[in-house]
């Protein structure tokens, strides 16, 4: 028995269909997949406050050098720069993770000529959760511009 040409244009048809319905789904599964892994990681970070303090303490590090070599000349000691608040929202479907972050630098004195030592701690304080702080403490030698000497974290 043989086929009429338009029971193989229906064929072809109905392949094409499937197939374009077939990518159109794993497109949006794939999509999706991408999106829940995205939020999972925002939401494992978030779940970090100690990781977090970390780097806002190196926050307070970068800015006292900064704020220190933009200075036309260089004193004696180099200034210490204010602390520094801010809140971070985390918004995700059905709800959101806020956090107080900050750092503020201490200043511990000289240790030689021309090398001083500071503490740096940031701190974390997640939304129902206990302030978590962490702290560096670091020298800044002078030359022609403040350089970051010995780096711990404590």
């Amino acid at each position: 028995m043989e086929r009429r040409a338009s029971e193989r244009g229906n064929t072809l048809l109905v392949a094409t269909i499937l197939v374009l319905g077939m990518t159109v789904l794993s497109l949006g599964a794939a999509r999706f997949l991408r999106e829940q892994t995205s939020l999972a990681l925002d939401l494992r970070a978030a779940g970090y406050p100690s990781t977090q303090a970390l780097y806002a303490a190196e926050m307070g590090v970068n800015a006292l050098l900064y704020q220190n070599n933009v200075r036309a000349n260089h004193a004696d000691s180099p200034e210490v720069p204010e602390p520094a608040q801010w809140t971070r929202t985390l918004a995700y479907p059905g709800g959101a993770i806020t956090q107080q972050v900050g750092y503020r630098i201490t200043a511990l004195g000289p240790v030689s000529t021309g090398v001083f030592r500071f503490e740096a701690t940031g701190e974390v304080k997640p939304a129902g959760g206990a302030m978590v702080s962490r702290t560096i403490r670091f020298d800044v030698a002078t030359g022609s511009v403040w350089v970051l000497g010995r780096y711990e974290q404590k």
